[in-house]
């Protein structure tokens, strides 16, 4: 598996995968920073101002085999850790409620904190 830099040309297999889970996604939602495995998963990292970033959107080809997204999704998490911390991120965050998703976190020495509200709100009104 080759793990590689995320580029605008990709997000048409974003948005595939993205449709196959039910989620409509568009192009501005989704960060320059971000890495892929063609044809399996992705995952990306969202920048702020201060020493914190946000890791979200890992996505997978719905229906790929439990141990190749696996693999993927291993291969991605490094990735994307280590460009958090060239870019001198200390702490990143992320949200789940996917048992996976939490288990994979935890092996890889994230602290989970129970959260109690996801708190978003629509700057467009676009968004239901």
């Amino acid at each position: 598996m080759i793990v590689r830099r995320y580029q605008i040309k990709d997000f048409a297999q974003i948005k595939a995968w993205g449709a196959e889970w039910g989620a409509q996604y568009d192009e501005s939602q989704f960060p320059s920073t971000g890495f892929i495995i063609d044809g399996i998963a992705a995952y990306f990292l969202y920048s702020t101002d201060s020493s914190c970033c946000w890791l979200e959107n890992m996505i997978c080809k719905k229906g790929t085999d439990k141990f190749i997204k696996s693999r993927a999704l291993d291969l991605l998490v490094d990735a994307i850790l280590k460009e958090a911390k060239t870019l001198g991120y200390v702490v990143a965050y992320a949200t789940t409620d996917i048992p996976s998703v939490l288990k994979r976190a935890k092996s890889n020495g994230a602290l989970l904190k129970p959260l109690q509200f996801l708190v978003t709100k629509d700057l467009t009104n676009k968004i239901q």
